[in-house]
């Protein structure tokens, strides 16, 4: 799992840089976006055959998924009382699509030396 979390963050630490300082506004999240538990995102993960980054379990937090449909996944942590849905941003860790990310991630590290 920490090996999953850490290649999902350097992918996106080495992919992401765009020259700017500023850090772009997330998409707005659709109306598809759902409560989902633990045995649900391991369902998920088998059934799409990818890994589902995530910080892991936190006690009173509601996990909302929300899919989109270029293959982009979120899972947001919501903390007690919070609806799924909610318009404030919260903890939220983003599973890209993205094939070839071990060859990526190999090559941008090679030319960084």
């Amino acid at each position: 799992m920490a090996l999953a979390i850490a290649a999902g963050g350097v992918t996106w630490a080495l992919l992401r840089n765009t020259g700017s300082k500023s850090t772009p506004a997330p998409p707005a999240r659709p109306a598809a976006a759902r409560a989902t538990s633990v045995p649900q995102l391991e369902r998920l993960a088998a059934s799409l055959h990818q890994p589902i980054f995530w910080i892991g379990p936190e006690n009173g937090d509601t996990y909302e998924l929300t899919r989109l449909a270029n293959g982009t996944i979120y899972v947001r942590y919501l903390p007690a009382g919070v609806h799924v849905g909610a318009s404030k941003p919260y903890l939220t860790v983003v599973t890209y699509p993205f094939p070839g990310a071990f060859a990526a991630i190999q090559k941008q590290a090679s030319a960084r030396g």
